[in-house]
């Protein structure tokens, strides 16, 4: 038995366009390698007289896809069974393992800038109201700055602030609204998009009466999605995140001040704005961890020991041990005959 053509040709171009990485033969000291094309003719040669031979020699540098070639030959050659199945099993276990190292990686990145964050950045500089609006000027605008009141934004300097001061204020100032500016004009431009397929399905649904139904609901669902803020926040799916956390935000604080008919409107919205900067705050948190500064250098807290929660760690080998017992003791359950031995 032997591959068919198209099988045999597959794999011996792979051989050829990655024959740097397959080591033809171990080389005695001082002996010359084998020309490439001795080496591609001498592989295409065992492969079509003896494929279980070519697998034991050069099957570990094939992918799956091209292992699986040599499935029809598994019933009726010996040793490609064998090769076959030692072969996959162990490259199956190869992108088991790289998959658990990265998920391990993953979790300890985000221990140790979790860590990071509460010993290093909380009641910093770098959660300053200021800071914070500098950075992500847009969302602090959705959150804060358009609650506060005129008479407060519109403020002057006070005695205390000198010139020095005042200049690197107004230097953010300007950085700000220059981001602002950009964002509104992103915006626009993503509007007008929308606006034009609108049109461009509302012209294809009018095509057939039977589309009528169908064209309305499409509106209705897109003037749903519309945010209705002065400033929508870095990206639709924030801008729906931030959005719900507002509503629910909005609700507690009708909910907990609703009872007290002694509360002014004015103490009622100072505390709407402090729920509203506690829930940005927490946004700020979110985008640090999940890497979303351009600005912060993630890779002297991602690389560094001494972040490492060594409690949360153990836990964390605690769960993966227990999980994959788990594993173990379903896989040999479904392993079992049924029949009971006595």
């Amino acid at each position: 038995m032997s591959l068919p053509e198209a099988s045999r040709s597959s794999v011996i171009h792979y051989a050829q366009n990655n024959l740097d990485s397959i080591t033809f033969k171990s080389l005695k000291r001082d002996e010359t390698d084998t020309p490439d094309d001795v080496k591609i003719a001498v592989m295409n040669s065992t492969l079509s007289d003896d494929p279980g031979l070519f697998l034991t020699r050069w099957g570990r540098f094939l992918p799956q896809e091209e292992l699986k070639h040599f499935e029809p030959l598994r019933a009726g050659i010996y040793e490609v069974d064998v090769n076959l199945r030692s072969l996959l099993k162990n490259q199956s276990g190869n992108i088991e393992t790289t998959q658990q190292t990265n998920a391990h990686l993953r979790k300890q990145v985000q221990n140790r800038r979790f860590q990071y964050l509460k010993d290093v950045l909380k009641g910093s500089e770098y959660f300053s109201e200021q800071a914070m609006q500098l950075r992500e000027p847009n969302l602090y605008e959705y959150y804060i700055g358009q609650h506060i009141p005129p008479h407060l934004r519109d403020r002057p300097y006070g005695d205390d602030v000198n010139l020095v001061q005042r200049i690197m204020h107004n230097l953010d100032r300007s950085i700000i609204d220059e981001k602002l500016r950009q964002q509104k004009l992103i915006e626009s431009e993503q509007e007008e998009e929308e606006e034009e397929e609108e049109e461009e399905e509302e012209e294809e649904e009018e095509e057939g009466d039977e589309k009528m139904d169908q064209a309305n609901d499409s509106m209705e669902a897109e003037d749903m999605n519309h945010a209705d803020p002065v400033i929508a926040p870095l990206s639709t799916s924030l801008r729906d995140k931030s959005a719900e956390a507002r509503r629910k935000l909005e609700e507690n604080n009708s909910d907990e001040l609703e009872p007290h008919e002694s509360v002014t409107q004015a103490e009622r919205e100072q505390h709407f704005r402090d729920g509203q900067k506690e829930e940005f705050v927490r946004m700020m948190e979110e985008l640090f961890l999940e890497g979303k500064d351009p600005s912060f250098d993630y890779k002297q807290v991602d690389e560094n020991e001494k972040y490492d929660d060594l409690d949360q760690e153990d836990m964390d080998m605690q769960d993966k041990y227990f999980d994959e017992e788990d594993e173990e003791n379903e896989e040999s359950k479904s392993k079992g005959t049924g029949v009971y031995d006595y």
